[in-house]
């Protein structure tokens, strides 16, 4: 392979790996458990997460792992994923990267509550079948902000 080959290669890879996230990110706003689960290994090391309650760090099923997580964003009015800021490492068939994200979400409660949480996801990724996929997550929480009442949902 050529630099010219080696270095095109390397662009086409971490597009491809934004694009995952891209996906992911659209799957958890629109609740669509099938897209999330096509973002994701067979199988998948969950060593931190911000939405499933006293989670301990193991490997599941994407099955399993789709359904604890719909179980907990389904009680939220909406959610909206920000992904940026990705610093990827690739190597062969396997990839790093850390990323930052913001996400703004609502609660039905006493009145329509929007939040929002900033933090970083470090993930692991497999070349499967020509395609990024994640095969292992953390996500680490840096800050959580109360922003008050919702004015208006659009969509």
């Amino acid at each position: 392979m050529t630099m010219n080959e080696s270095v095109l290669r390397r662009v086409a890879d971490e597009l491809d790996i934004r694009r995952t996230l891209a996906r992911l990110s659209r799957a958890q706003d629109d609740g669509d458990r099938e897209a999330y689960k096509t973002c994701f290994t067979d199988r998948v090391l969950l060593t931190k997460s911000v939405v499933i309650p006293d989670w301990q760090p193991r490997e599941l099923s994407v099955d399993e792992l789709a359904d604890l997580y719909f179980a907990e964003v389904g009680k939220l009015k909406f959610a909206h994923h920000l992904v940026s800021n990705h610093i990827i490492d690739i190597d062969g068939d396997e990839a790093t990267c850390l990323a930052d994200l913001y996400c703004v979400f609502a609660e039905d409660g006493d009145g329509l509550r929007s939040s929002s949480l900033g933090g970083r996801y470090d993930l692991k990724l497999r070349r499967v079948d020509g395609e990024w996929l994640i095969s292992e997550r953390s996500i680490v929480e840096l800050y959580a902000i109360d922003s008050g009442d919702v004015a208006r949902i659009l969509a």
